[in-house]
């Protein structure tokens, strides 16, 4: 019997797969289509009606107003253009009553020289008068006043009313005083709107 030397192994061959090979060149694309056009928008068709409005609900209540000077302020140029019409304001009115009043006034005091005659003036004037034969008018006494075309009353007065209003006595009432203090005089006036003169006409007859 001969000896059998140990088994060796067994060797398994794998076959080995060959590297990729190059690419191949691309094919050409294919041409594209062309679009077609686009057709004709046909008529828009009409309008339906409006369907009625809703009734309107209640209005909310009115908010708080905000603190002053949180919206725009707009100013408007007032320096051109049409001037405003005429005023009447009280401080004109007040000015006007002050001028009329210091008037009536100045002539109410000139009417003083019809309520209380100035003797010494009286005769310094009539004894040239008498000296000179007593021809024509010997003037005692001239007031100037001018009646405004209103008093401060309101009321238009002519001088005869005017001197009543100032002085409270009438022109005959003012003749008088005069003529009690010639008596042996005949004492008359002549006036013209603004002045008012007595004067002595003649002796008694």
């Amino acid at each position: 019997m001969s000896d059998e030397g140990p088994t060796g192994s067994i060797e398994t061959t794998v076959p080995t797969i060959d590297e990729t090979g190059p690419t191949g060149e691309t094919g050409p694309t294919g041409s594209t289509e062309t679009t077609g056009s686009t057709g004709e928008t046909g008529p828009t068709g009409d309008t339906g009606s409006t369907g009625d409005t809703g009734s309107t609900g209640e209005t909310g209540s009115t908010g708080e107003t905000g603190p002053a000077g949180s919206g725009p302020i707009y100013f408007m140029d007032l320096s051109g253009g049409t001037p405003p019409p005429p005023r009447i304001l009280l401080s004109d009115l007040m000015g006007q009553l002050s001028v009329l009043q210091q008037q009536e006034a100045n002539d109410r005091s000139a009417l003083a020289a019809l309520t209380t005659p100035n003797l010494e003036d009286i005769r310094s004037k009539m004894i040239p008068w008498i000296a000179g034969n007593m021809n024509g008018l010997c003037d005692l006494v001239r007031v100037a006043v001018t009646p405004p075309n209103v008093c401060s009353d309101g009321v238009s007065r002519n001088f005869f009313d005017y001197l009543v209003f100032l002085s409270g006595k009438t022109i005959v009432e003012h003749l008088k005083v005069y003529q009690d203090l010639l008596p042996e005089f005949e004492v008359g006036y002549r006036c013209s709107r603004t002045d008012l003169v007595f004067c002595v006409v003649r002796l008694m007859a």
